[in-house]
């Protein structure tokens, strides 16, 4: 697979000028990438068709620690793939390159000198269940992303239900770790037709807070895709609770059974000042707020309705996550907006409340009072998962408080991002137990909405895990 990247923006790219115009290559992995997967293939994509006779172990070729990696090539829809004969050598520093001997289909040099691009393979060992979650995301991802289509077998209204957690975002994910167009790029026209054109376009963005996803739209605005900018802002502004004034009363913020609302909210924020739009106000009380309803779920001191739900915790830790990033990445003080009531910093409220939450919280009710919410070896399989909730509820949902492990792909991510923060290896050990558990009961073959909830950030799981082992050898 083409790993994920550190590197931030977008792909590598030269090239030069053809008389029809230029032909540029992008690359990936990218420059300076680490944690790159042993698996790696390098694949370079050209925006016209070359030569394919051009395109061999000559003029493409990968170098490690000992020499040149033997590779084979391949070559199909303007896309050179170098698959290497095995595994990469583990943490070390891999260098690419393309050679000018890569020409056109009208037989001109695309390069006009050599390009070469270095990268760093994952150090440390795989997650647990990793290979099984690769070839899940794959099969079941071609699955479900055919299952959109809008010439299909299945109405709308079925596409719809199957498309929750952004199938979007998930096969513009898809497509980026594998460096494949085909069928993604198919499965990411079908997606945005489900969505954005049968339902937020319909409505003009008028629907409920909970169906607020913007990752996706943002993806394909970014991707240079025909999502405008007027969807970019309706996203933010449109949907139920997009205005601070929209939470008072039966609906006041700081009340935790908001939280979902709340981080779509300010992820939709987020991905309208990615886009390019100014911050509005309410970045600033939602994050305030989104403390507050940490503090609740831990203290139990409930502001009205009184449940605890560890895949909401994972829903907006993953919102506080990418303001977090964001903050960082334009030099900002990502801890200026945070209340610093109850926890000092964004990093010290998800490091205390995801070891809370594995190793000391407990049902506060009904008939599995006292049990923690993380049951280990669940059903004897050796994997484990957290209960639904921390009470039972049928207002809420007949599961109660039973062990939902296919919900773990929601919560996981915030473990490894935890340790990569601070290096905490407790914080490892329990990242590694969710996800396992997560892909062993992810239900992939479920449903899509099962598919998505299992793939909406574990690609960032299997990143920042990536990552931390490289940081805290």
């Amino acid at each position: 697979m083409a790993g994920l990247c550190a590197c931030g923006g977008g792909a590598d790219q030269s090239g030069s000028q053809q008389p029809g115009g230029p032909v540029m290559l992008t690359y990936s992995p990218q420059t300076n990438a680490i944690g790159v997967p042993l698996s790696a293939k390098v694949v370079v994509t050209a925006s016209a068709p070359l030569d394919p006779s051009s395109v061999n172990t000559s003029t493409l070729y990968l170098a490690g620690p000992g020499g040149r990696v033997p590779s084979t090539i391949t070559y199909s829809n303007n896309t050179a793939t170098l698959t290497p004969s095995a595994p990469l050598q583990a943490g070390a520093p891999h260098t690419a390159v393309a050679t000018t001997g890569i020409r056109s289909a009208s037989g001109a040099a695309v390069l006009a000198a050599n390009h070469s691009w270095t990268f760093t393979s994952a150090a440390g060992d795989l997650p647990p269940l990793f290979a099984r979650w690769e070839s899940d995301m794959t099969t079941y991802g071609a699955q479900w992303g055919e299952f959109q289509s809008p010439n299909g077998p299945n109405g709308w209204a079925v596409r719809f239900d199957r498309a929750y957690y952004d199938v979007l975002h998930i096969m513009y994910q898809i497509k980026a770790y594998t460096g494949q167009g085909p069928p993604w790029d198919r499965y990411i026209g079908y997606a945005k037709s489900s969505y954005r054109d049968e339902y937020y376009r319909p409505n003009d963005y008028r629907v409920p807070g909970y169906r607020r996803f913007a990752h996706g739209l943002l993806a394909d605005y970014l991707a240079g895709g025909d999502t405008t900018i007027d969807d970019i802002r309706k996203i933010r502004d449109n949907p139920a609770f997009s205005n601070l004034s929209e939470y008072n009363g039966a609906y006041a913020g700081p009340r935790q059974v908001m939280s979902r609302e709340m981080a779509y909210a300010l992820e939709a924020h987020i991905a309208a000042e990615k886009a390019g739009e100014p911050r509005l106000a309410q970045v600033s009380q939602f994050v305030t707020w989104m403390e507050n309803h940490l503090h609740e779920w831990k203290s139990g001191q409930f502001a009205g309705e009184a449940w605890f739900q560890p895949f909401m915790f994972g829903i907006s830790a993953q919102a506080l996550i990418e303001f977090y990033e964001w903050e960082v990445a334009n030099n900002r003080d990502p801890n200026a907006y945070w209340p610093k009531t109850h926890w000092p910093t964004i990093p010290a409220a998800l490091a205390d409340f995801s070891d809370w939450m594995y190793t000391t919280a407990v049902v506060r009710d009904g008939p599995d009072v006292g049990q923690r919410m993380w049951a280990a070896n669940y059903q004897n399989s050796g994997y484990g998962g957290f209960r639904y909730m921390d009470r039972n509820n049928t207002s809420i949902s007949a599961e109660g408080s039973s062990v939902t492990p296919d919900l773990n792909a929601l919560i996981a991510p915030v473990y490894a991002w935890v340790y990569k923060q601070t290096g905490s290896k407790a914080h490892r050990a329990m990242g590694d137990e969710v996800f396992a558990g997560g892909v062993y009961y992810s239900g992939a073959s479920w449903g899509g909405k099962m598919f998505n909830q299992s793939y909406r950030w574990s690609f960032q799981f299997v990143q920042w895990r990536r990552e931390a082992d490289q940081l805290w050898p």
